[in-house]
C-alpha cells in the first residue's frame, strides 16, 4: 500500500490514488485540509467527520478546520490517521 504523512500545511491541493492496494494518510497536529475520499472498500478516519452509513466507501469533510483539498481514491482501503 501507499503511506503518506503530512507533517506541514500543504500550500495547494493534493491528489493520492491507487488502483490496487490501500492508502494510509497521516496528519500532524495543525495540518488542515478539505478531504474527499473514495474507496472501493471502506474509508476509516481518526477525525470526527460525518459518515454516510449508506456509502462506507466515501468520506468528505474538513480536517482540522479545513484547507486545501486532499483527494484520495483507491480500489482498496483508505485510512486517515492522526500522527
Amino acid at each position: 500500500g501507499v503511506k503518506v504523512n503530512f507533517l506541514g500545511q500543504p500550500d495547494d491541493r493534493s491528489n493520492l490514488s491507487t488502483t490496487g492496494g490501500s492508502i494510509t494518510v497521516g496528519v500532524a497536529d495543525g495540518v488542515g485540509f478539505d478531504l474527499r475520499a473514495k474507496s472501493g472498500v471502506r474509508v476509516k478516519s481518526d477525525f470526527a467527520l460525518p459518515v454516510d452509513k449508506d456509502s462506507p466507501g466515501r468520506l468528505d469533510g474538513a480536517v482540522n478546520g479545513g484547507g486545501p483539498r486532499l483527494s484520495v481514491s483507491s480500489s482498496g482501503r483508505i485510512r486517515i490517521q492522526k500522527l
